[in-house]
């Protein structure tokens, strides 16, 4: 099984040319939006998302609580894909260091069959690990 991890501090993520491909190898357009920080993705289009609503109504009120949902239902977080997904796998191995995001370095590990795993994370840094990779100690 192939398992994608991210190789640097920083956290996992995909750059805009490798979820443009996630969307088009898993059937799903995928529509950006900018801002001034980076770039929102969604599965319907831009302008079909619903207007903020007014700044004057707090945020408890239930037309900020249907936008947020709306906006969080239509919304593709990569962060959310299965890392064994086959199209995951597939995009990172076809666009090499051109699918890591800004602060991500994607690799692709090949799990042994059978192998019990896990990622294992610090400060964004990743490593798959199976239990063969750590030192047991023996209870008596």
């Amino acid at each position: 099984m192939k398992v994608v991890a991210n190789g640097c501090f920083g956290g996992f993520g995909l750059s805009d040319d490798a979820i443009i491909l996630y969307g088009e190898l898993s059937g799903t357009p995928l529509y950006p939006k900018e801002d001034s920080y980076f770039t929102h993705w969604y599965n319907v289009p831009v302008d079909q998302l619903p207007k903020e609503p007014s700044q004057d109504l707090d945020y408890s009120d239930p037309e900020w609580e249907n936008y947020r949902k709306i906006n969080n239902d239509a919304s593709f977080s990569d962060s959310d894909l299965d890392r064994t997904d086959p199209i995951l796998v597939q995009v990172v191995e076809h666009l090499g260091d051109d699918a890591s995001g800004e602060y991500s370095q994607l690799y692709v590990v090949d799990v042994p069959s059978g192998s019990r795993w896990r990622i294992s994370e610090y400060d964004g840094l990743e490593n798959v690990m199976t239990v063969d990779d750590y030192d047991w100690n023996i209870a008596t």
